[in-house]
């Protein structure tokens, strides 16, 4: 599937749509481009149907022949579920936070903002008069809904994906009935390089790297180990995230220096 699909970029594409409550989606409202480097990458079209409701839920759609349907028999992949899991982690915990979110859509405001002055004198009370919608298209409410976008909206949409993405959810397949949970009920352990947080990225040979966490009665499980030049990592108990493999070389191990060995990979 991976030759064909981008799939980190399918996972982003799924988070986003599912944090904007996108209601006018997936059985229309989105595009997928291709090419031989990348694989198809999924684009939004038509995307008004977002950030509406903070408390949507559409993480159990399913939509026949389309992106829904997608993602959820990739669900059915326990290395597919992992990486979706990590990608929530990033984004929920990145772009998407309360206060990454507001900030991107503030500085699209700002971008705008003169030309809602064009779009009002263009529409003004046409809604009224078509019945398209009940509402004045003019500055104030623009402002108001902005205004409402980033004290209603973004402060708390975070944390309710959070609690969407850890309830099982049921879907209905070809062999049956089926249920995914798709964000475990922990957080993974936050690395820090030099006591400074880095999630993810490279680092200089001689770095301190530190790994955290809260979660009580945790467990050390290496995945990998570290290549070049020898650098100790100080780690307090992690987490587990079913789905990973732990290293052929490694197992449960109790907090301490973790170094470099001959030979790994």
């Amino acid at each position: 599937m991976s030759q064909y699909l981008n799939l980190p970029d399918f996972c982003d594409y799924i988070i986003v749509n599912y944090y904007g409550g996108n209601w006018d989606w997936d059985w229309h409202n989105y595009s997928a481009l291709y090419s031989a480097e990348v694989g198809f990458v999924f684009q939004d079209w038509d995307g008004e149907g977002m950030l509406q409701d903070p408390n949507a839920n559409i993480t159990n759609r399913d939509t026949s022949g389309d992106p829904t349907e997608l993602f959820v028999q990739l669900l059915a992949n326990s290395d597919f579920r992992t990486m979706f899991a990590d990608h929530v982690y990033r984004d929920l915990s990145g772009a998407l936070s309360p206060t990454n979110a507001a900030a991107m859509y503030q500085k699209e405001a700002n971008t705008i903002g003169t030309a809602v002055l064009d779009e009002a004198a263009r529409w003004g009370n046409l809604g009224q008069l078509d019945g398209t919608w009940s509402g004045l298209g003019t500055p104030a409410t623009w402002t108001a809904r902005l205004n409402w976008e980033l004290g209603t909206y973004f402060p708390s949409r975070t944390a309710t994906m959070f609690t969407q993405f850890r309830t099982p959810v049921g879907f209905t397949s070809e062999g049956g009935a089926v249920t995914y949970t798709m964000y475990p009920s922990f957080n993974p352990p936050t690395l820090s390089v030099n006591g400074t947080v880095e999630n993810g990225g490279t680092f200089a040979s001689g770095a301190m790297l530190t790994m955290a966490t809260t979660t009580a009665r945790s467990t050390i499980r290496p995945t990998a180990a570290i290549r070049g030049s020898a650098v100790a990592v100080s780690a307090q108990r992690r987490p587990f995230i079913p789905g990973h493999r732990a290293h052929p070389g490694g197992g449960v191990q109790d907090p301490g220096p973790l170094r470099e060995r001959s030979g790994a990979r």
